[in-house]
């Protein structure tokens, strides 16, 4: 038996041998070559060029291999692809015959390039069937006939294609590679692709792997896709991500028709963000394609904040006027964190449109917040320097709802002037923008501050910001202020006029501070430079004016009863004390003007008054590192004591009070009271 096995394999090995002579001798390759160009130039209307000589390939089957080759541009002699090398699979007997018949093509690196013009049209029409499609609409006939080959496998390695839009590249596909089964005028074949890509202008480079069943007739200009599964691995503007696309059926003929599209996307790296996207009911032509449900949901993590948002719309979507309308949407934004008191939900509904051609955009939408309503409007015109206009209307806006801040426990000390992390400050950006708001809130919360009746028109502009705010109701008083920001002078600031105000809840809102309480008009016109945020409160310059009548100064209780004032001046004693919010004394007008230069607030007319006593002296406030020192004078006046016997008539106590970076804390020294106005005291 293994005898037998060896004398049959040495027979096949011989006819193998003698069947590779035959074909050898009988087959002139080189002879094709010229039919092989004459078929291009008939099909293509295009010039191939094999450079050299054909080979012949009897393992693993028969193959006609060509050398560097290059193809033209239609009707043209400009280069338009080439090629390293080519293998051509052929059927043996139409070979024996001197016709050629492709039993299979294999392209190793072919280098292409294609060109998109201004019109719409690009170098690939005639290639992909376009122009056939074309001249059937216009009732035009296509110069020859469609394209007649038939391939076994198509095989494409190492390949390199270079999309040009305008002159300048704006894909370069390399490492593509690409295999498909049985390929004809009208193939049902599985294609697997995948490729490398870099998108200069854009900044986008990854890679892809693709698969799907391709269906496609060249004859009438039409294909269709089933199952089509694509993965993307890449980056944006240095942000990598992870994209998968799947479709379950996509067609093209006289029209488009499509189903089951599904789009997730997912950033790596830091960020916590997944897009899934669901798009069915697709039809219509390029000039108008509409698209009956798209479904998106969206989820972003940080920390641990979750945001969600979710929507469902239809969509019309033109290539030709490039231009894209989303109708009838309705969706809703949730936050989610345990820093905030609630959970928050932004209910939506409106529409969106956009034109490419036109580079415009525009977008509408109704909505509850905060339990109540609010409408938004963002109209925006050109789009490599955009002009955007924002109108917003809500009932209440509570912004400190969105914002994670620790809350001081009870009886924790808060500084005055709240300590900032150093940030940069860059106004450069405002350079490049073109942007006017108009809000009105009926009530808003912001930075612990409330205000009713809101009016807010801002302007971005030429390298400058300039935002003016309107309040009817602040705290049972009035707001007009404003707000700049300028590129060119580096600086920005604000002007602010708060007018029969309620001071402690204000102060208390703002800064989480009861220091005064009474009503009165605060005056602030500040400006700074630009910079680290450090550098900025440094360079802190203005004016801030305060006027209060009939109020409270919280922590301190500086009247001292004649008893007390003659106790104290006998021991000449230093009284320290700390601020404690238990300690009052009543004023019926307080005053101060400060001056800020260089981030130091300064003052030397702060003044106090109430029947019992008055108070005087100067001071200042360093804003950069939240410290005060304030020294003055005292007048305790005269009064009657409880048991009738005569009270002191008039005496001047030295005083100070400091913020060293623990709680404020004021000194009455008594000694130097004593020294300086011992004559003041009625004798026994």
């Amino acid at each position: 038996m293994p005898r037998i096995l060896l004398r049959t394999a040495c027979a096949a090995l011989v006819l193998f041998f003698l069947f590779g002579a035959v074909v050898w001798a009988l087959v002139d390759v080189n002879a094709l070559k010229t039919q092989v160009e004459q078929v291009v130039r008939a099909n293509l209307d295009r010039t191939l060029r094999i450079e050299g000589d054909l080979g012949l390939s009897l393992f693993p089957r028969v193959s006609v291999l060509l050398p560097a080759t290059s193809l033209s541009e239609r009707e043209s002699a400009r280069t338009f692809a080439r090629m390293d090398s080519v293998r051509i699979g052929v059927a043996l007997l139409p070979l024996l015959a001197g016709r050629f018949e492709a039993d299979g093509v294999s392209v190793t690196g072919l280098s292409a390039n294609i060109e998109r013009h201004p019109d719409g049209r690009s170098n690939i029409d005639d290639l992909i069937g376009r122009d056939l499609a074309a001249s059937a609409q216009m009732g035009g006939r296509r110069s020859g006939a469609a394209p007649s080959f038939e391939f076994g496998r198509v095989e494409l390695i190492d390949a390199r294609v270079t999309v040009v839009d305008a002159g300048r590249p704006a894909l370069i596909v390399s490492r593509l590679n690409l295999s498909t089964e049985r390929l004809a005028p009208k193939p049902s074949t599985s294609l697997k692709l995948s490729a490398a890509f870099d998108a200069p202008g854009g900044e986008v480079r990854g890679v892809l792997a693709l698969s799907t069943t391709l269906g496609l007739d060249l004859e009438s200009g039409t294909f269709n896709l089933r199952s089509l599964e694509t993965r993307v691995s890449g980056s944006s503007h240095k942000s990598a991500f992870d994209l998968h696309l799947e479709v379950e059926r996509f067609s093209f003929a006289d029209s488009i028709a499509a189903d089951g599209v599904r789009v997730r996307l997912w950033p790596t790296g830091k960020s916590e963000l997944q897009v899934m996207l669901a798009l069915d009911g697709i039809a219509g032509t390029p000039a108008q394609l509409t698209v009956g449900s798209v479904r998106a949901n969206a989820e972003y993590k940080r920390n641990e904040r979750t945001i969600t948002a979710r929507w469902t719309s239809s969509a019309q979507f033109s290539l030709e006027a490039q231009s894209l309308r989303m109708d009838a949407i309705d969706g809703d934004v949730t936050v989610d964190d345990p820093g905030m008191t609630e959970r928050i939900t932004l209910a939506l509904t409106g529409h969106i449109a956009t034109n490419v051609a036109a580079q415009t955009a525009g977008m509408e939408f109704e909505g509850r917040l905060d339990g109540g309503a609010m409408e938004v409007g963002v109209d925006i015109a050109g789009f490599e320097r955009p002009r955007i206009r924002v109108e917003l209307d809500a009932e209440r806006l509570n912004v400190d709802r969105y914002i994670r801040k620790p809350s001081a426990a009870v009886g924790e000390v808060v500084p005055v002037i709240p300590a900032a992390s150093d940030v940069m400050i860059d106004l450069s950006p405002l350079r490049r923008l073109d942007v006017s708001c108009r809000a009105r809130i009926g009530a808003l919360t912001i930075a612990g501050l409330s205000a009713n009746a809101l009016n807010v028109t801002a302007r971005a502009g030429a390298g400058r910001l300039d935002v003016a705010f309107l309040a009817a109701d602040l705290y049972g008083g009035r707001l007009n202020s404003s707000v700049f920001a300028d590129a060119d002078s580096n600086r920005f600031g604000f002007e602010a006029d708060l007018a029969d105000v309620a001071m402690e809840p204000l102060l208390r809102d703002a800064f989480n501070e009861r220091i005064v309480a009474g009503t009165g008009r605060l005056h602030m016109q500040i400006s700074t430079q630009a910079g680290t945020s450090a550098r900025g409160r440094r360079a802190l310059e203005g004016v801030v004016s305060l006027d209060v009548r009939d109020g409270v100064l919280m922590g301190l209780d500086l009247w001292r009863s004649p008893a007390q004032a003659r106790a104290l001046m006998r021991a000449a004693r230093l009284e320290l004390q700390h601020a404690d919010l238990q300690r009052m004394t009543d004023f019926t007008h307080l005053s101060a003007v400060f001056g800020i230069s260089d981030g130091v607030a300064s003052s030397s007319n702060v003044a106090m008054r109430s029947p019992r006593l008055q108070l005087a002296g100067s001071g200042s406030i360093d804003i950069g590192d939240g410290r005060f020192d304030y020294a003055g004078r005292m007048i305790l006046a005269e009064g009657t004591q409880s048991d009738g016997s005569q009270a002191l008539s008039m005496i001047t106590v030295p005083i100070r009070l400091q913020d060293a970076g623990s709680r404020p804390s004021y000194e009455i020294d008594w000694a130097r009271a004593k020294r300086s106005a011992v004559s003041a005291l009625p004798s026994r």
